[in-house]
């Protein structure tokens, strides 16, 4: 045996002190929140001719295990438990509610995916707040995403003018349960299961 190193051996651990020291570049953005965070988005429509969109309020919990959207002017929200894979919708106007089994049509239009392919792009500011702005794919040329180090998504375009969504104001704070349920009074329109 020689006295050289063997570069497989070291080179594996000098990436990982490197890795744990966060001195590598990730191949991709953290997929959900670190920590709880409202954010407000203005909406940028898909095109100039499209109705102009109210901006849209996005409350999570850490790990996305929680999301609610509220949008204003709508009578309501919509609540997604990811945990207990449940979509919850509440109607202001009529005081009910209905459950619908599974994570709904919020988490996978809002979240990054772990299928999706990221590339590093550049640094950039939103609301304040660094980002790292990453090419998406699948997806139409354009598509991006600017993610701050602590997994909140600032900045979200569709790419080819399919529209975008950037935050206006990030609050980290704690996100109480009863943000994610239906207010007490409220009346279950669940339909009974088959």
């Amino acid at each position: 045996m020689s006295g050289r190193p063997r570069f497989g051996v070291h080179s594996g651990v000098h990436r990982a002190l490197l890795a744990g020291a966060g001195l590598l570049a990730a191949a991709h953005p953290r997929l959900a929140p670190t920590r709880d965070v409202a954010v407000v988005y203005h909406v940028q429509p898909a095109t100039a001719a499209a109705p102009k969109e109210p901006d849209l309020r996005i409350v999570m919990t850490a790990g996305a295990a929680e999301l609610r959207m509220d949008t204003p002017g709508q009578k309501g929200f919509l609540s997604t438990d990811r945990v207990h894979h449940v979509t919850l919708i509440v109607d202001d106007a009529d005081h009910s509610y209905v459950h619908i089994p599974g994570d709904g049509p919020l988490a996978p239009s809002y979240l990054l995916k772990p299928a999706m392919r990221f590339t590093r792009e550049r640094t950039d500011r939103v609301a304040g707040l660094p980002c790292t702005v990453w090419g998406v794919a699948p997806g139409a040329p354009g598509a991006a995403a600017c993610v701050t180090a602590d997994g909140v998504i600032l900045r979200a375009d569709g790419g080819q003018g399919r529209g975008k969504l950037t935050a206006v104001s990030v609050i980290y704070a704690r996100q109480p349960s009863v943000l994610f349920r239906p207010p007490p009074g409220y009346k279950d329109n669940t339909a009974p299961a088959p």
